[in-house]
Order: C-alpha cells, then sequence, then structure tokens
C-alpha cells in the first residue's frame, strides 16, 4: 500500500474553511475540505479533523480502487493460465492414450 508522505493545511478563519491535503508517495494530491456555517462558532481543530478525514476517505477509496483492479487482473489471469494448462494435460493425455 501507497503510503502517506506529507499534508499541508490551509485555514482561512475569516472565511470558516480548512482545506487539508494530503500528498502519497507517488505524489497525487487528495484534498479534503471543511467549511464552518455562518450560524456556528468557528472551531479550528473539528474543521482540520473533518477536512483531514474527508482527505483520507479520497485517499483510501482511490487506493481501494487500485487494489480491486489489480485483483481482478490476477484473477483473469490465473484463468487463462489455468484454461491453457487444462488443454495441454487433455492433449498430453490424449496422445498418452494413442501409445
Amino acid at each position: 500500500m501507497i503510503k502517506i508522505k506529507s499534508t499541508k493545511t490551509f485555514i482561512n478563519e475569516d472565511a470558516g474553511v480548512i482545506v487539508f491535503k494530503i500528498y502519497d508517495a507517488l505524489g497525487r494530491e487528495f484534498i479534503g475540505k471543511s467549511k464552518c456555517s455562518k450560524e456556528d462558532k468557528f472551531d479550528k481543530d473539528f474543521g482540520e479533523k473533518l477536512a483531514y478525514l474527508r482527505a483520507k476517505r479520497k485517499f483510501a477509496q482511490h487506493y481501494a480502487k487500485v487494489e480491486r483492479r489489480l485483483l481482478n487482473t490476477a484473477t483473469e489471469t490465473y484463468e487463462r493460465v489455468k484454461e491453457k494448462l487444462n488443454k495441454n494435460i487433455t492433449k498430453y493425455n490424449v496422445m498418452d492414450e494413442k501409445h
């Protein structure tokens, strides 16, 4: 699994917005945002955690999709190889029976 290489946080208290960026070891960027409602009091810690969790969810979803694709490819390759082996075994069994 790819690991998180670095993170950055951008906070705009006046607008009540926090942006959290996660960078993985391959240089991909995953962004999570949180915005405080005008009726609520701005809470930097809560907003930062929320933005982090949103970025982390995008990171995890991306790599879960990659893993599923790799698993599907491996399964398809396994099935093709298995089919070829079964054909060869059948062919050799037939040749063996003729002799």
